[in-house]
């Protein structure tokens, strides 16, 4: 099937990439792609498991953070009266 010189001139890195495409989805076993709607579909799914799970990933970064805060303030608490009874030992 031959082309007209002009129309391979004007297009040949579109039809190189058109080529190297084909040849990945041969490799994949590709045979059809999926439609417009059900990938715009499949895109809403994710999007909304993506939003929900930030939100959980959210609430636990705050929740971790306030741990450390606690963690943080108990140690402080648990070497505050060693270093108090060196202090009353001076004076």
């Amino acid at each position: 099937m031959g082309y007209d010189k002009s129309f391979i001139e004007n297009f040949d890195g579109k039809i190189i990439l058109h080529q190297a495409a084909e040849k990945v989805f041969n490799v994949l076993g590709v045979k059809k792609l999926s439609s417009i709607k059900t990938l715009k579909n499949e895109h809403a799914i994710l999007k909304s498991e993506k939003n929900k799970l930030y939100s959980e990933y959210k609430k636990t970064k705050d929740k971790v953070k306030k741990l450390t805060i606690i963690k943080a303030n108990t140690d402080r608490l648990l070497v505050y009266p060693k270093s108090r009874k060196v202090l009353k030992k001076r004076f």
